[in-house]
């Protein structure tokens, strides 16, 4: 059995599209993990709906013309709380986990690859982003390739941009320590022509985080993400702590289409939102300071510049941000994780505050309205 899992942070109508594409898979059995990360009801009543069939799913992109015209299944779901599910439904395709808050990428993945393991027919997890949408032999091509190798832990699929199905988003990771950053490999080439398998695994760091089948062997010897990361570098740091006994691997025909970054602001056509710049950011130094530590002086200097850059740009908020990275890393010894939650308490009150300042400024000055107990008044 492999189950896969997804994690859902705001982003209903890209899941059940995933999902959707999911219930045309070829295959082998599997069943769906969804963690809804800060679940809502009526986000929830949104995956129940499309599930009995009453709310319509979007399939007119260019991306489904490559995937299977007709489902091969159909979903049956429970939904439970993340406090109370300890093992997966049996009758159940779909398990949707409702989560209370936001605990990240990597904590949501591990209680979803927890629930997996608890079930001694799984074989395998798949990881899976929840802004894409899936080749009907995407799973079964994963599968096939890890079975070439017993030291393959974790395989990767051909990602393809969602909106230029032909065009190659990244094959794989390779990681510029000197650089503070990584490089997608094959970005921007074409479908129609594929390198060899040998070539692209000859030059791998990590597998990209959205998709990711890994084995139950690899999950249970190398143990889960790093949740501190909250976001970004967990799949860099799982391949660091398994090189020694885990191959990685890429599986040319399990065609992937990603929305590239779609829930968390990511794109690479867009300004990265508050959240990516310090996650990124404070990861990357986090990640020198373990794995190569001679090189966190010029990771340093690599998180200042672009705060130089930011006030070339006049972007306050990338400014406030990246000092927040620098500090929190310098002084605080808490995680990625605790700064996020200071993060959004920050971001929260801001804009309190000047919710606040909006209706104090429509209600005109406060003078203007005489008291009680003033002239006039008896």
């Amino acid at each position: 059995m492999i189950t896969i899992v997804l994690v859902n942070w705001r982003g209903y109508h890209d899941t059940i599209e995933c999902l959707e594409s999911l219930m045309r898979l070829s295959g082998p059995s599997f069943n769906i993990v969804v963690v809804d990360n800060e679940s809502s009801d009526s986000g929830v009543e949104t995956l129940i709906r499309w599930a009995h069939g009453e709310q319509h799913v979007d399939t007119t992109s260019l991306a489904w013309r490559r995937t299977a015209s007709e489902r091969l299944r159909e979903p049956t779901l429970s939904v439970c709380m993340a406090n109370e599910v300890v093992e997966l439904a049996s009758n159940a395709l779909v398990t949707i986990v409702r989560v209370a808050d936001n605990t990240g990428f990597a904590a949501a993945c591990n209680l979803g690859i927890r629930l997996a393991l608890s079930e001694a027919t799984c074989t395998h997890v798949w990881l899976l982003n929840n802004d894409t949408i899936v080749d009907r032999r995407a799973l079964a091509a994963l599968l096939a390739r890890s079975a070439r190798d017993e030291r393959i832990g974790v395989c990767g699929s051909t990602l393809l941009y969602y909106d230029s199905p032909d065009t190659i988003q990244s094959f794989g990771g390779v990681f510029h320590p000197a650089r503070g950053g990584g490089t997608n490999l094959g970005a921007g080439g074409s479908l129609r022509q594929l390198p060899s398998t040998e070539l692209v695994e000859a030059k791998m760091d990590y597998v990209v985080g959205a998709s990711m089948l890994t084995s139950r062997r690899f999950l249970e010897d190398v143990g889960p993400m790093e949740e501190s990361y909250f976001l970004y570098f967990e799949e860099l740091n799982w391949s660091r702590r398994a090189r020694r006994s885990f191959k990685h691997a890429w599986a040319r025909d399990s065609l992937v289409f990603h929305k590239e970054g779609a829930s968390i602001g990511t794109s690479s056509r867009t300004r990265s939102s508050d959240l990516s710049i310090y996650c990124y950011n404070l990861n990357l130094l986090r990640f020198l300071q373990e794995f190569h530590r001679a090189l966190l002086p010029l990771g340093v200097a690599i998180v200042v510049s672009k705060f130089f850059i930011s006030a070339m740009n006049r972007d306050r908020a990338a400014m406030r941000v990246i000092s927040r990275v620098i500090g929190d890393f310098l002084w605080s010894r808490g995680s990625t994780r605790d700064g996020v939650t200071r993060l959004k308490n920050y971001a929260y009150g801001h804009r309190a505050a000047a919710e606040a300042k909006r209706r104090s400024e429509a209600q005109g000055p406060v003078d203007a309205v005489a008291p009680r107990g003033s002239v006039g008044e008896d």
